[in-house]
């Protein structure tokens, strides 16, 4: 015999999937958890509180409302991070760039040595807080133009007790900043303007356009970040800038003409473009 949480699971489903939702079956399942906890499918009877939350998260997802922000927080590189509606989320996407971040940092830097990493256009923050997670020598800056922005890296910095290890500034992008850093990271804005309102509406209608938009040709801060590399960074020092496959050739094309000796590009696990990994003088 189906129980009720099965009946409620399979109804959900088929909303999400008329929603226009790809991983409907996967998604609900997420919903559920937060709501009920990890045994949801377990023969449990329902009360009226927890059914009104199934109702509430289901149909804020049939909005398309990302999950982050239903529920305000995430998992991301097994930290916790808080997510708020004013700044760019997390990305599942982005831990591979955070994979081979580490990698780079660990083949270049011998393991005692201090380094100061700086996360250009921080947003939650989770990049440069899942590096430091990993890289106990290091410590950190992030930059970001967004005020909420740097409020809620800073929160989340603390939650993972890294507050102590990392700060927090406004700055327009890497202008003006006096400070030299071993390591540059960025997941730069790199949707081309034109092609903003054609984005899932998760990312056009739920992510600040600021954190999307790279300019006509989408890779307006890209150039930025690899141009003002050398006014930022040490002699030896490592640039890691994630990508999408639309633009990965132009950007290899872009670091290379800004003088880096060597540039890679990193595929994910299907195989796509995900990071690219430029170095000068090393």
């Amino acid at each position: 015999m189906i129980n009720e949480t099965q009946k409620l699971l399979d109804k959900a489903i088929s909303r999400l999937k008329e929603a226009g939702i790809k991983n409907a079956r996967q998604e609900t399942e997420i919903l559920f958890k937060h709501v009920l906890g990890n045994d949801f499918y377990l023969n449990m009877p329902l009360s009226s509180e927890q059914k009104e939350n199934l109702e509430k998260a289901v149909f804020l997802r049939e909005q398309r409302i990302p999950i982050e922000r239903i529920f305000g927080i995430t998992e991301f590189f097994g930290l916790k991070i808080w997510v708020e509606n004013n700044v760019f989320k997390p990305y599942p996407e982005s831990e591979d760039f955070v994979y081979y971040a580490i990698e780079a940092i660990k083949e270049t830097f011998k393991e005692d040595t201090p380094i100061h990493i700086l996360d250009a256009g921080t947003g939650t923050g989770c990049l440069l807080l899942a590096l430091l997670k990993e890289l106990p020598n290091a410590h950190g800056t992030g930059i970001d133009i967004n005020d909420a922005a740097l409020e809620l890296a800073a929160k989340n910095a603390n939650l993972n007790n890294l507050g102590d290890r990392v700060s927090f500034i406004k700055n327009d992008w890497c202008e003006g900043l006096k400070e030299k850093f071993h390591v540059v990271i960025s997941n730069p804005p790199r949707a081309k303007t034109g092609d903003i309102p054609y984005l899932l509406p998760e990312m056009r209608e739920h992510d600040p356009i600021i954190s999307l938009d790279g300019g006509e040709d989408g890779l307006e801060f890209v150039k930025k970040l690899a141009f003002s590399f050398d006014s930022i960074s040490h002699y030896k020092a490592l640039c890691l800038c994630q990508i999408g496959a639309i633009y990965a050739s132009e950007a290899e094309f872009l670091f290379k003409y800004a003088g880096f000796s060597k540039v890679s590009i990193k595929e994910n696990f299907f195989g796509q473009p995900c990071c690219i990994i430029a170095s000068k003088n090393m």
